[in-house]
Parts: C-alpha cells; sequence; structure tokens
C-alpha cells in the first residue's frame, strides 16, 4: 500500500484508440488512536494483531501533468496510502452509501412522514437474544459510560446525511429519527434498523428522478432517496454496515394535506378549488360523490381519508335537530349518513349495500356550558381504511392521464348518500310548507271570534332544506411498499420494480435480482488501499497493457516520512 505511481497527462497508453483517462484512488484509513472504533473493534486475528475498524475513507483525483520542486514527475500513492505532504496530494472524503429508488416517494405537497424500516439477516444466536445493534449498544455504552439507548443514538443520530429528489435538485433531509429493538422493543423488530424523516408542508415536493437536474446516472425515474455515509459522524459507520446482509426494505409514507384532488358526482366533474355541492343541488338517496388523489392512487394504501370542511351549516344551538323542528320527520347530526365504496376493475366493491361501511356525514362537538347544546362540527374526516385493501395500484399511470369516467378500472373513492330515507328533506319541503301555512290559516280563521287568537300562536315555518356545501376538501393517506432482496424475479419485472443501488466514490450501481439473497447494504470494498483506472476507447479489443513506473522510495523500508490525515 506504500507504492506510488508516476503518471503524466500528456502520456496515453494505447490500445487501438483506448487511452487511460483517469486514476483515483480510494484509501480506507484504519487509525489506531481514533475513537470509539477502535475500542469496540474486533478481538485480534490470527496474527495476533488487533483488527481496527475503518476511520475514515478517502479518495485522491489523480490529475498529472505537474512536476515536483525538483523538476521531477510527481510520485502519486499507488493504492492511496498517505506519503510525503498533504501540499501534494489532492485527498477528499469518499462518497460510499446506498439509495432506494421507490414510486411511494412520490410527494408533492402536505406534512409528510417517511419511515425506511431494513430488515437484515440475523446470523448468530447472539444477535436474535439480544437484536441485531443490541450487543454493539451494549459495547458502546460500557465505552462511553452511559446506557445501551444513548449509546446507540450517539452512533446512529448523525451516521448518514440523506437527500431526495426534489423540485430544484437534490433535497437535503436536515434531521431523521434512527431507532432499533434497542430504543423501541415494540415498535422494531431485533433484526431491523428504521430510520423516520419528517417533511412540513412548506418543504418542496419530492419529485421522480431526472437525469437532467439530478446527475448521477440513475436508471430510474421513480423518486429516489439517497444516504451518504456520514464522515463527520460521532463513528465512522462503514466497518459496522458493510456487514450487514439485506433481507427487504420496508418504505411506509403518511402524507397530510393532499388539496389536488378531483371530485365527481352523478352530474360530472366538480371543481375542488371552489366551494361546490358534493351531492348535487337537490340531493337524495342513493345520491354520491367520488373523490380520488393520483398520488394516492398509484401507491399500495394502507389508509385513505378525505377531510371536508362544510360551509353553511345550521346556525342553531341544537344542531340539525333545531334547524329541523318544523318538519315532520325525525333529523339530528347523526341522522345523515353515507356508504363508502372502492373502484376496483371498473366495479365499486364491495358490491352489496350491506356490506359497504356507513358512516357519519357530520361530526357533533357538545358543549356542556351555557346549558349545554350540540353544535355540528365544521370539518369531518372520513376514513376508507378497511376498504383500502381492495384497491389496487394504477401503476405508471401520467397525472394529465389520470381521471374517472365508465371506463376507469381503479384509483377512486365514493361516497353515497344512505340515510335518512328522506336526504335532506328537499323533496318533503313544499308539502311541509304547505301543511304549517295550511294550520296557521285554520288558527286564524277557526279561532273562537279571534278571542283566543294570542292564545294559538303561529306554528314557525319550515327552514330551507340545508344542501350539504364544501368549502374545502383534502386528502390525507398512508402507503407502503416492500422491496423483497431474497427473492430473485423475472428480467421484465426486475425492470419494472422498485430498486436498491450501492453508491460508490466514483458512481454507482444498482443491484440486479441476481443479487438477492447476498445483498449488503453498502458497497463492499474487500482491500484498504484501492486503484481506479479509468479507460475511454471507441471499441476496446484484445490485449491491454499498462505500464507503472515505481519510485525508488516507495519500498516499505524507505526512510521518506509517512503522515496520517
Amino acid at each position: 500500500s506504500n507504492e506510488e505511481l508516476v503518471y503524466a497527462a500528456d502520456h496515453e497508453l494505447l490500445v487501438t484508440d483506448a487511452r487511460v483517462c483517469s486514476l483515483h484512488t480510494l484509501y480506507l484509513g484504519r487509525d489506531r488512536v481514533c475513537s470509539p472504533e477502535n475500542a469496540i473493534a474486533d478481538q485480534p486475528g490470527p496474527d495476533g494483531i488487533p483488527r481496527t475498524l475503518v476511520t475514515s475513507a478517502k479518495l485522491n483525483r489523480i490529475t498529472g501533468g505537474k512536476a515536483a520542486a525538483n523538476g521531477a514527475e510527481m510520485a502519486y500513492p499507488l493504492f492511496g496510502s498517505y506519503r510525503r505532504s498533504k501540499a501534494e496530494f489532492r485527498f477528499e472524503e469518499a462518497r460510499i452509501g446506498f439509495a432506494v429508488a421507490s414510486n411511494v416517494l412520490l410527494m408533492k405537497q402536505g406534512a409528510r412522514d417517511i419511515v425506511m424500516s431494513f430488515k437484515f439477516r440475523s446470523g448468530r444466536n447472539g444477535e436474535r437474544k439480544q437484536g441485531l445493534f443490541g450487543g454493539f449498544a451494549e459495547g458502546l455504552g460500557r465505552i462511553l459510560r452511559t446506557g445501551p439507548e444513548d449509546a446507540f443514538f450517539k452512533a446512529f443520530r448523525h451516521m448518514f446525511k440523506i437527500s431526495l429528489t426534489g423540485e430544484q435538485g437534490w433535497l437535503d433531509v436536515g434531521e431523521y429519527f434512527p431507532s432499533s429493538s434497542v430504543v423501541d422493543a415494540k415498535g422494531c423488530e431485533g433484526d431491523s434498523l428504521k430510520i423516520r424523516i419528517s417533511l412540513p408542508d412548506s418543504v418542496g415536493a419530492i419529485v421522480p428522478y431526472a437525469c437532467a437536474l439530478h446527475g448521477e446516472g440513475f436508471d430510474t425515474d421513480l423518486p429516489i432517496a439517497r444516504f451518504h455515509l456520514n464522515p463527520d459522524a460521532y463513528m465512522y459507520p462503514y466497518s459496522l454496515l458493510r456487514k450487514l446482509v439485506l433481507r427487504e426494505i420496508t418504505i411506509e409514507v403518511d402524507v397530510k394535506g393532499c388539496a389536488d384532488v378531483l371530485v365527481y358526482n352523478q352530474q360530472g366533474q366538480l371543481n375542488a378549488g371552489a366551494q361546490f355541492n358534493p351531492f348535487g343541488i337537490m340531493p337524495s338517496l342513493g345520491d354520491y360523490f367520488i373523490v380520488g388523489h393520483h398520488e394516492a392512487a398509484i401507491k399500495e394504501l394502507t389508509d385513505f381519508e378525505v377531510r371536508l370542511e362544510w360551509g353553511g351549516l345550521p346556525p342553531d344551538t341544537r344542531g340539525f335537530e333545531g334547524y329541523y323542528r318544523a318538519y315532520s320527520m325525525p333529523f339530528d347530526n347523526a341522522v345523515f349518513k353515507a356508504r363508502l365504496s372502492v373502484l376496483k376493475g371498473r366495479r365499486w366493491i364491495p358490491a352489496a349495500e350491506n356490506e359497504q361501511p356507513e358512516m357519519d356525514l357530520f361530526e357533533t362537538v357538545s358543549e356542556e356550558e351555557d346549558g349545554g347544546y350540540d353544535r355540528v362540527e365544521k370539518s369531518r374526516r372520513i376514513s376508507f381504511r378497511g376498504l383500502c385493501r381492495f384497491s389496487s395500484p394504477l401503476g405508471n399511470v401520467p397525472e394529465d392521464s389520470y381521471g374517472y369516467t365508465p371506463m376507469t378500472k381503479d384509483g377512486f373513492f365514493r361516497l353515497t348518500l344512505s340515510n335518512p330515507p328522506y336526504a335532506f328533506g328537499h323533496k318533503d319541503f313544499p308539502l311541509e310548507m304547505s301543511r304549517t301555512m295550511t294550520a296557521n290559516a285554520r288558527r286564524r280563521r277557526f279561532g273562537i271570534f279571534n278571542l283566543f287568537r294570542k292564545a294559538l300562536p303561529q306554528i314557525p315555518l319550515p327552514n330551507q332544506p340545508y344542501t350539504p356545501l364544501v368549502r374545502a376538501i383534502s386528502v390525507n393517506y398512508r402507503a407502503v411498499s416492500r422491496i423483497n432482496l431474497e427473492n430473485v424475479v423475472s428480467a421484465e419485472q426486475e425492470h419494472l420494480r422498485e430498486k436498491l443501488y450501492h453508491l460508490h466514490p466514483l458512481g454507482l450501481d444498482g443491484l440486479s435480482s441476481k443479487a438477492y439473497g447476498k445483498a449488503r447494504l453498502v458497497p463492499q470494498y474487500e482491500a484498504d488501499g484501492n486503484l481506479f483506472i479509468g479507460i475511454s476507447a471507441t471499441r476496446l479489443r484484445g490485449m491491454l497493457t499498462l505500464f507503472f513506473h515505481l519510485c525508488e522510495d516507495s519500498r516499505p523500508e524507505s526512510a521518506t516520512k509517512a503522515f496520517n490525515i
């Protein structure tokens, strides 16, 4: 690892038109005085020398064509070992990490929570008993004289630099929350690591990957979450993570406040950006309105919630009961109900009405002060959680092609007015008004010589029926995606499926299904010193010969003083 390479920029190594276009060295440093890495290192190897953990990863971009002070050609480390002085080399922090591409990460607006769970293979009995990170946390806790929970957070809290594909490029995540069975025994399995990311509504959209915008050459058009190992973390995590064999990656998202929804009723499409009558201007039993959201429709949903803000509600302190008190039919806040269904294969599921969940359209707020009354709450959340198991993701349907027609197969939810039989009383209002006016006329006409007119007050006229009015509508949803890294899939499925990438200092590597069953979380470097040779050619054929000119002082016994960075 102490040998050095002489490279001149004007010297090309040719095989036909092939040439060396770049040289890079990667060096995984093992500093024996660095803590806590070496305090928790493995036991001594067969040679009796204690093994040390990787404490840094440095990349040297060899540019060549520069002469040393004495006029000789500049010498560079062949495998990245530090020699001579810092000024002679261009060492930088090496980018090492991984990335996950998944359509569930597409989130344009709202308050967004992302939980990424990495499930690993645990082999040894101790790992099964303590959890994959239990022994590590206990050992680090003893060194730091603190508990395993605190030690886990010290090691993992700033382990990664995370970024997502945003509208203006890569969107850096400022904070994240790690967890495992060490700190959450009930919420995490023993062989799992969870990373929670929270994005407020003020943060920009998470969009599909675009090479022109985000660079790096990923072979996908799905949104990407990118994880770089943080060189400034409490401990450099490469030695710990390189051992982990992945079984599955689960991504769960919880999104609240999506306003870009599509709304329809029996009369056609409605404008969700303005207030609208969801069941029409004269609702009757069986009328419906349909809600859809493209972002949710392309994902595997675990919950879909519609948030309605009602307008024009009765001001009566007794709610609908007081507002409809002049009607002969019974009314109260809980009498108005809707049945829920989901579109699947051009059919509304469940097909039988008695199997469709029934929900209250309005919520009551009971006030105990001032004698108590039941006011109608302006906002109402209606959840389709129980029906999400019937829904099917739309797949790669563009947003501009998303909409509801009689030929639409999936991706929409429906609320159908199911109670009371007389709906909101629109059809009965003329009769109720006629009855009331007739009764009042009879009271005036048939009073005994009009002497008891004051004793027989007029019956209050019925109010105009309430027509449901939605002032604002938004959608909350939860979705999940699972990337199984143990099952080999077909080439067609592999092209469409979500993907794990290894991030190297000089590029990336998308893991194919052939690697599943033994996929590691981060790329593997077996040697501490690594030389990368970039070769360009229109056609590379036959044998390629490379010439290395080694300096005289590159032997290990050289008197040249080594140094560490």
